[in-house]
């Protein structure tokens, strides 16, 4: 996976700005694929996240901060160690039954930015690169 801590050293998510947030309806094969940059910065560093099974993006002044979250930050983009989201999900819909997936093999992402945040539940580590330097 991508460094970003050394392409952005000391710079924290408010610094950055989703230009591109696509999903793909394709049920076999859902992907997110989101295009971030930063303000002062010419780089613009694209995630894929495959196998998803939840996304949501929010305006960052209505996102909610579980308290039993456990985030470990890289940047703009976070990973749970203990998420909220995932124990809701797999109660209140079918990710719940077992057959879809296995509860355990979910891994719940944030991506922040200065006006939004993205919520992503997948299966597979995001893949990380740098798409555009001017």
């Amino acid at each position: 996976m991508l460094d970003i801590k050394s392409i952005f050293k000391d710079h924290e998510y408010s610094h950055f700005a989703i230009q591109s947030y696509k999903y793909s309806l394709d049920e076999s094969d859902p992907v997110v694929t989101i295009q971030i940059g930063h303000y002062r910065q010419s780089e613009v560093i694209e995630i894929i996240f495959s196998d998803v099974y939840f996304q949501s993006k929010m305006s960052e002044s209505f996102i909610f901060m579980h308290e039993n979250d456990d985030w470990e930050m890289n940047v703009f983009i976070a990973k749970a160690k203990k998420s909220e989201l995932i124990t809701w999900l797999s109660s209140y819909t079918l990710l719940g039954a077992e057959h879809i997936v296995k509860i355990n093999e979910l891994n719940h992402y944030r991506v922040y930015a200065q006006d939004h945040f993205i919520e992503i539940v997948s299966t597979k580590k995001p893949i990380i690169k740098v798409v555009n330097t001017t």
